[in-house]
Order: C-alpha cells, then sequence, then structure tokens
C-alpha cells in the first residue's frame, strides 16, 4: 500500500513539472487588438478563450506571454476564427463570432454552478460545476441570448424587416439536431439580402 501511495505521489509530481516545464498549446499565427495595441504574433489555438490569452511574438519563443483578456478587444487566429469583446451584463467576454453584419451571431462557452446534492446518509456531497455553449444574436447594439425554446420568436422579430425571408424564419425548426449550423446559414442569409438591399 505505501509503494502503492509513493508511487502515485512521483507520477503526480512528474506530470505536474512536465506541464509547467513543457507548453504543449498549439499556436497560430494571427493578431491581438488590445485596448492600447495590435499585436501581430504567434497566438494559443483555443476554440473559447478563458480569463488568460497566450502568445508568443515568434513562433520559436520558449516561453508564452500571458495576457488577461479583459484587455483584449479582438483576436484573430485565421479567416474563420474571430473573437470580438462583447459585454454581458458589464462584463466582458470574448465570443467567437460566427456571422458578422446587421445581425451578428457569437458564441460563447459559460461556466455553470455546481450544486450540492443529498446522499443517502443524511449529507450532502458538492458536485462540479461545467460549462455551456451559448448564442447570442447582436442587432442594432442589442444583444439578444438565443434560447433554442424560443429562437423562433426571436428569429421573427429580429428579421420581420426582410419578407423574402419570412417563409425560411417560420419555418426554422428548432428540434433539428443542427439547428444551431440551420440558425448561422438563416443569419447569413439575412445578412446578404440586408447587404443586397442597402
Amino acid at each position: 500500500m505505501e509503494k502503492l501511495i509513493l508511487l502515485t505521489i512521483i507520477l503526480f509530481f512528474k506530470i505536474s513539472t512536465y506541464s509547467q516545464l513543457f507548453d504543449n498549446a498549439i499556436y497560430v499565427k494571427g493578431e491581438i487588438i488590445t485596448i492600447s495595441d495590435t499585436i501581430e504574433c504567434y497566438i494559443s489555438y483555443q476554440d473559447y478563450y478563458g480569463s488568460i490569452i497566450k502568445y508568443k511574438l515568434e513562433y520559436t519563443d520558449k516561453k508564452a506571454i500571458k495576457l488577461p483578456s479583459y484587455k483584449v478587444l479582438y483576436i484573430s487566429t485565421g479567416m474563420f476564427n474571430k473573437f470580438d469583446r462583447i459585454y454581458i451584463k458589464e462584463k466582458p467576454h470574448l465570443m467567437k463570432r460566427l456571422c458578422k453584419g446587421k445581425i451578428s451571431l457569437y458564441i460563447d462557452l459559460l461556466s455553470t454552478a455546481g450544486g450540492m446534492m443529498p446522499t443517502a446518509g443524511g449529507g450532502f456531497t458538492i458536485t462540479g460545476g461545467g460549462s455551456e455553449e451559448v448564442m447570442y444574436l447582436i442587432k442594432d447594439y442589442k444583444i439578444n441570448r438565443v434560447n433554442r425554446k424560443k429562437v423562433n420568436n426571436l428569429l421573427k422579430e429580429l428579421m420581420a424587416d426582410d419578407q423574402t425571408i419570412q417563409e425560411k424564419v417560420n419555418n426554422f425548426d428548432r428540434k433539428d439536431s443542427l439547428w444551431d449550423d440551420n440558425l448561422k446559414e438563416l443569419v447569413k442569409h439575412y445578412n446578404r439580402n440586408a447587404k443586397y438591399n442597402q
């Protein structure tokens, strides 16, 4: 038993030391725009960015520079991977841009709180929180959180000014397993029409 505990401790320290010494992140050429600067650099590639953005000025740099995300206005790590700072309840979030136009579509990863569950012995156990992807539609600077159950009403409200798309809006199927991809395509269609009709 003592050997097992000792082996576990050694293994834990090896893994911990390895992860501190070696940065396994993938860095891609990109651009970070902060409140005061534009940085052409190599950015740690992420689907979502949390409180810290890591980047290197040169790809061969050994150590990454850490930048608090609240200082960042925009990140681009490629044609289809752009992030903008959006305020939700006066708190900045770096959200992944899915579409930009008269209506913009963003997605963010929000942490969900854990909870307490009763146990058989009359006590409680703490359950860990998780995370969920949340989509936002923005039109005329108004930010609308997309609720899947109410998305049809939101689309009718936001797209009411385009009569050519109303049939697609009315037939939008929120129960489809690809509803989020279909939403993105519908917003793109709306934005193409809006651009064409200007």
